[in-house]
């Protein structure tokens, strides 16, 4: 009917940690991919300026050093969404935790089941 009626049966038939299944999984993303787009993007930024010579001010430095910083964000933390998404489903998941999770994942798909979706 509504958003608090939602979380109203939420709470009542799962409990109320329930609202809080995925937190863990979401933090460690936001963590990962913070620090992936400023590292990526300080090597980009370095690399185009000292091997291709390009102007550390230039409008397309920074539009090609945030491209590299966006793309390597998506190849670290891609597998944590995967991880985030499995564990915010249902509790009938089987995993007991994100690191089972993830183990698990890998031990059954390989490392390609992280990179799904």
């Amino acid at each position: 009917r509504n958003v608090l009626h939602g979380l109203y049966c939420i709470v009542t038939q799962e409990g109320l940690t329930s609202l809080f299944r995925g937190l863990g999984p979401l933090l460690t993303r936001a963590c990962c991919s913070t620090a992936a787009q400023f590292t990526a993007y300080e090597v980009a930024k370095t690399c185009l300026v000292e091997s291709l010579q390009m102007d550390v001010a230039s409008v397309s430095t920074h539009m090609l050093a945030s491209t590299g910083a966006a793309g390597g964000a998506t190849l670290v933390c891609n597998p944590l969404d995967v991880v985030k998404a499995r564990m915010m489903q249902t509790r009938q998941n089987g995993y007991r935790n994100s690191l089972h999770c993830f183990t698990t994942m890998i031990r059954t798909e390989g490392l390609g089941g992280l990179y799904k979706g």
